[in-house]
């Protein structure tokens, strides 16, 4: 009968089932970890694990080469500007510190990924953005409040 202690602790035996078997479906996968580890692996083979802003890392280039894209991609996982999730195939690469003016080298330090309408936002300079080596983002907004976005994936 619904109300009653019975019934309760029979939702409680059921929900504690329901736990275990979810648990057991999420179990640890070692051909699941090496499918979702392997691009992100290849991806920093790619660069080498060489220090950002080295011949292997850099660019001269505005346009960013397809390795240090797919690193960026991998690093960042969606836009990076505060509380957005847009997925990395709707996002532009953004060079944090102009292209073609002192430090605003074409490298993954330099980059982050930002959906269209976020770029534009930044490129208007309504909110100003600067990022450290390891991929953090500090963001200040028109109104002078600070939001840090930090990388999905950090190689430190």
């Amino acid at each position: 009968m619904p109300g009653s202690l019975e019934h309760a602790v029979a939702e409680i035996d059921r929900q504690e089932s329901l736990d275990q078997e979810t648990a057991n479906a999420h179990q640890y996968d070692d051909e699941a970890f090496e499918a979702w580890f392997a691009p992100i692996a290849d991806a920093a083979a790619e660069l080498e694990f060489a220090p950002f802003g080295t011949a292997d890392t850099c660019s001269p280039a505005y346009r960013v080469p397809a390795h240090i894209r797919r690193f960026v991609e991998l690093r960042d996982e969606h836009c990076r500007y505060p509380g957005c999730s847009r997925g990395v195939k709707y996002c532009e690469a953004d060079h944090v510190i102009p292209w073609g003016t002192p430090g605003g080298h074409t490298t993954p330090s330099n980059l982050q990924l930002l959906c269209k309408r976020h770029h534009r936002v930044k490129t208007a300079k309504r909110w100003s953005v600067t990022m450290t080596r390891d991929g953090d983002c500090t963001w200040t907004s028109p109104t002078g409040s600070v939001h840090i976005t930090r990388p999905a994936l950090t190689l430190s």
